[in-house]
């Protein structure tokens, strides 16, 4: 299991910045290839909202 920051989900979604978007969509890759189960903090969506909003 891994606990993924609010601010990776946002330079997953928004690419502010290349390098980084592209170092997430690896990172997420690897999460993917081995299986591993991705939770987030119980305030995700209030860090998330107020990242985009």
């Amino acid at each position: 299991m891994i606990v993924v920051d609010t601010s990776v989900y946002v330079d997953a979604l928004f690419v502010f910045d290349e390098r980084r978007y592209e170092l997430v969509k690896n990172f997420f890759r690897v999460i993917q290839n081995e299986g591993l189960k991705v939770v987030e903090p119980e305030v995700f969506k209030i860090e998330f909202n107020w990242s985009v909003g």
